[in-house]
């Protein structure tokens, strides 16, 4: 039987518009069972593969495993971030960060020999998040739980208000352009911020608020 136990079904492999946007199917195909899966396989002779050597595998083995390790603490399997345990998390995503910048240099060096090509690693705007995601949380776990000792929660922490705030800057600057100068922004987010508390004001149970200005109408 060379069947193992994991999340993994044919959704993770046969995708849809909407199948590729789910985050939750990307990070199974990356997740610890699948890492013992591959453990199983690679020990086990019962197992045949393609492949001879199959130590092959083993990078893709440690891929899983140490992206396995940012999703669990930037997902908060282990519950919040707290001064306690701030450190340690620290250091774990430091050491996933480093593992993956030492992939980077040796690729790149492999690029520069032409014995490998530049797509044998993330595209530039993957790699670009993979390190601000790590590094947002490094930062906020210091400034937050180990200098002022706060309980985070892991899982409230996104960039959805980030990206809507800019979003909503852009369009109080024009909104035909993301370059926007220091004091474009500066103006923008101003009347931005304006905004954000305008419609938090006029929503929910205030029935002291006017009218519902920022509602949007019913569609049909």
């Amino acid at each position: 039987m060379q069947m193992q136990t994991t999340r993994l079904t044919w959704l993770h492999f046969n995708k849809d518009a909407y199948s590729r946007m789910n985050v939750a199917l990307a990070m199974q195909i990356l997740s610890h069972s699948v890492v013992l899966m591959i453990e199983k396989a690679i020990l086990d002779d019962s197992v045949k593969l393609n492949f001879r050597n199959k130590f092959v595998f083993l990078p893709l083995l440690r891929l899983c495993n140490h992206w396995n390790t940012v999703v669990d603490i930037c997902n908060g399997r282990d519950g919040p971030h707290t001064f306690k345990n701030g450190l340690e998390r620290q250091q774990k995503l430091i050491k996933v960060l480093n593992w993956f910048s030492e992939w980077k240099a040796c690729h790149d060096k492999e690029v520069a020999n032409g014995t490998k090509t530049e797509y044998n690693f993330f595209a530039a705007e993957t790699w670009k998040c993979i390190q601000l995601l790590i590094l947002s949380h490094v930062v906020v776990i210091q400034i937050y739980c180990l200098d002022q000792k706060i309980s985070i929660n892991p899982r409230t922490l996104n960039t959805d208000c980030v990206e809507h705030h800019f979003g909503d800057a852009r369009q109080f600057a024009g909104g035909s352009t993301s370059r926007l100068s220091g004091l474009q922004f500066d103006y923008a987010d101003f009347l931005s911020g304006i905004s954000v508390q305008a419609k938090f004001e006029a929503v929910g149970n205030n029935r002291t608020a006017p009218a519902k200005y920022f509602s949007r109408p019913a569609r049909f």
